[in-house]
């Protein structure tokens, strides 16, 4: 307690250029990207429905490691984001954790920020290696909405005495839905594309555009070297089939290649009557998982990796609900500004909507 008190008192009479000196020296320290990895993304009640969401980012966070040599023991750290963990029980990336072996004594925990809960992860974790405060940290996201349960909101109080219950969706209820304004969030964005003057035509095209890259980026190759492929129950199996064909090895993601991209523009408004939003240009109900090993630039160099990236800036936006679709290119402003950049060469979207990476082109890039 004395030195306590001395360090508080001389910090209080120290005189602040030179505290702000001090602190210089100690933060922030450069954080790197180890390595990558992340299933393949699987349909609604597709080929990884099975899987629960945990055991999905199992998958992804053992990959991640053993692409970047790194042993589950040398872990300090484990986000995750978990937008609907609703059924999964507690503490869903301590699950995903221990699954992938990682000691029991790492700190670990999920984050949900909807659909920005893997990109706050992976900022949590980078905080906490710039701070000093870990050296090395897994981080990334997962979700099953396969595995998403109905629940019905009055059985504990009461229970359902005569007529009918009613089974609510959690992934509408805690996913899709806003509360503070309780409508779809679909709705909110019907009103930027109102704003914006922008018809269903264009984000039809942009869809199209979309699942097109999707298709090409397969066929050359370009997702090998993220997607890890995984072996799941076959469900078709019989008793007396072989090992082999209990099981399936899922390689590759599912909804591209299932969607018909002619359907895209004969797909009729699935949340509002006269909408503009439909299921070919709003973004399809999937399951998988994906991580990333961050390290602090020092211990990437004592352990001889060399980082596929670097963490430059990062930021977070908060609108009001009917401007959800506008958040994005507040927060990608506000990182350009902190890494004191002015022009961008590649954009990676969220698409959630269509609507919504036309939002962020004509506020961002122009």
């Amino acid at each position: 307690m004395r030195a306590l008190h001395r360090t508080a008192k001389r910090a209080a009479t120290t005189p602040w250029r030179c505290q702000r000196r001090c602190l210089a020296s100690t933060i922030p320290q450069e954080v790197v990207i180890a390595s990558v990895a992340r299933t393949p993304i699987g349909a609604f009640c597709g080929g990884l429905a099975q899987v629960s969401a945990p055991k999905l980012a199992s998958f992804a966070l053992g990959a991640a490691m053993r692409r970047a040599g790194l042993e589950p023991q040398e872990v300090e750290m484990v986000v995750l984001g978990h937008a609907l963990p609703a059924g999964c029980g507690a503490n869903s990336a301590r699950q995903a954790a221990l699954l992938a072996e990682v000691p029991a004594t790492v700190d670990c925990f999920g984050v949900n920020k909807g659909c920005a809960s893997g990109m706050k992860a992976l900022t949590l974790a980078a905080q906490a290696i710039a701070m000093g405060q870990v050296d090395v940290a897994l981080a990334g996201g997962m979700e099953s909405m396969s595995q998403v349960p109905y629940f019905l909101r009055h059985a504990r109080r009461g229970g359902y005495h005569y007529g009918h219950g009613t089974l609510e969706d959690a992934a509408v209820v805690d996913g899709l839905w806003d509360s503070s304004s309780d409508c779809h969030l679909s709705a909110c964005v019907e009103e930027t594309m109102e704003e914006l003057a922008l018809d269903r035509g264009a984000c039809d095209r942009y869809a199209l555009k979309s699942y097109r890259r999707a298709c090409e980026a397969w066929q050359r190759g370009a997702f090998d070297l993220e997607v890890a492929p995984l072996r799941v129950k076959n469900p078709r199996a019989q008793g007396r089939d072989s090992m082999e064909k209990r099981s399936l090895i899922i390689s590759v993601d599912e909804e591209y290649s299932r969607m018909k991209l002619d359907d895209i523009a004969k797909a009729p408004p699935i949340f509002q009557e006269d909408g503009r939003i439909t299921a070919g240009n709003a973004s399809s109900l999937n399951d998988g998982a994906a991580a990333l090993v961050l390290l602090s630039a020092s211990r990437a160099r004592d352990m001889g990796i060399s980082p596929m990236a670097r963490v430059v800036s990062f930021a977070d936006a908060a609108l009001e609900a009917r401007h959800v679709a506008k958040a994005p290119s507040a927060a990608v402003r506000k990182a350009m500004q902190a890494a004191r950049m002015s022009t961008v060469n590649f954009y990676e979207i969220h698409e959630t909507f269509a609507a919504v990476s036309w939002s962020i082109a004509y506020a961002v890039a122009g």
